[in-house]
């Protein structure tokens, strides 16, 4: 069974130089997992790419949108650049290291999992677990059908290649197409990235959430804990 790690690097070589420290982090537990790097040339100058299987450059449609620098869209786009030799994919935020074995994260019970933190029934208010839209806005902007809402941290995917993958990841992006071209981030609960205004980067999160909140019973999925730093040190209580 074909299987594997994809990161992703765009912007500047910082995210080149945390993709490689996180695939370093991964063969000390696992030295045989393939992994793979879909990147902007600029993000790797300088930086060792042996510890990578795979080197992919993303298009520059992918990684900018109108222009500008958009992780969230290039996220949406992933499922274009996973390897076609590989039946499962695992993708990864690259700000993280890996603290313990993960290869068990690949037994799946269903077509696509990501991270999420708890799902919501409720018809208005405020999700806590996904504060980008309140409930009945997301409900009235999207058309969601009456059924829970997850809500996602996308830093961790696991998922078979396949036609249902596809089909999260294209529904994704088509809502992703639809607030762009109907609202913009002001219109977001609580905005995300460095610029906090209406030209924000949208949240590739909400976008997810939208595609799996079609899919009548989604609960998600809490397969690992992310540890915060404090004071130098790990959180790990």
């Amino acid at each position: 069974l074909m299987q594997g790690i994809s990161l992703l690097a765009i912007g500047n070589r910082t995210y080149g130089t945390w993709a490689y420290h996180l695939a370093q982090s991964l063969r000390w537990f696992h030295p045989d997992v393939l992994i793979q790097l879909v990147h902007e040339p600029d993000t790797v100058k300088d930086v060792d790419t042996s510890v990578f299987d795979v080197m992919t450059e993303i298009d520059a449609q992918d990684a900018r949108r109108g222009g500008k620098l958009s992780p969230s869209w290039a996220k949406l786009r992933m499922v274009n650049y996973y390897p076609l030799s590989w039946e499962k994919v695992m993708f990864l935020d690259v700000d993280a290291l890996a603290i313990a074995p993960f290869m068990h994260l690949f037994d799946l019970d269903s077509e696509f999992k990501i991270h999420t933190w708890a799902t919501t029934d409720q018809k208005d208010g405020v999700f806590g677990n996904m504060l980008w839209l309140k409930i009945h806005d997301m409900r009235r902007i999207f058309d969601l059908p009456d059924e829970v809402i997850p809500g996602t941290n996308s830093s961790f995917q696991v998922m078979k290649l396949g036609d249902e993958a596809e089909k999260i990841y294209q529904e994704a992006q088509e809502a992703y197409v639809h607030f762009e071209a109907n609202y913009s981030s002001r219109h977001l609960h609580m905005q995300w990235g460095k610029r906090r205004n209406h030209n924000a980067a949208l949240p590739d999160e909400l976008f997810f959430n939208v595609a799996l909140a079609r899919r009548s019973g989604y609960d998600g999925l809490k397969p690992i804990l992310f540890h915060t730093t404090g004071d130098g040190r790990l959180d790990l209580d």
